[in-house]
Order: C-alpha cells, then structure tokens, then sequence
C-alpha cells in the first residue's frame, strides 16, 4: 500500500477505505475540494484503478508513488 499512500500524498487526496481482500483494497479519495472518486488499488501488480466505467482511469505506480507507462500490448501484426 506504501506507493498508493506514497501518490495520495503527492497528489493531496486522501484515502477512506472501504474494504480489502485478495490483494486489494478500495474506497473512496476525497480531493482538497471535496470531491470524491472511487478507487482500486491491487496491491501485487501496483495498478491503481480511479474511478468507473468510461471515465476509468488506470496508472501503474512505482515504489515512491509516481506514475508509470502501463504495458500494453503492441498492435504491431
């Protein structure tokens, strides 16, 4: 949990969790304004998933907390 902890900070959210299991957690980041996303972390690959559907956004986190390119596949055939 320590990069997502490590990424809250750096981005001045904070953290209501709303549960764990299997290697993941999940809740609420409640923004400096207010504002509330929910969020899903897996704790295994660091993959931090914010909110749902088509406004989903997903980040792969280093061990400081910092984004990181996602591996995807290439569409080179």
């Amino acid at each position: 949990m320590k990069p997502f902890a490590h990424w809250a900070i750096h981005r001045q959210q904070k953290i209501r969790i709303a549960g764990r299991g299997a290697g993941e957690i999940w809740g609420q980041l409640i923004g400096p304004d207010g504002t509330q996303r929910s969020f899903r972390f897996d704790q295994a690959r660091s993959l931090l998933i914010l909110g749902d559907g088509d406004t989903q956004q997903v980040y792969q986190l280093d061990a400081y907390g910092f984004e990181q390119p996602l591996d995807t596949p290439s569409d080179d055939s």
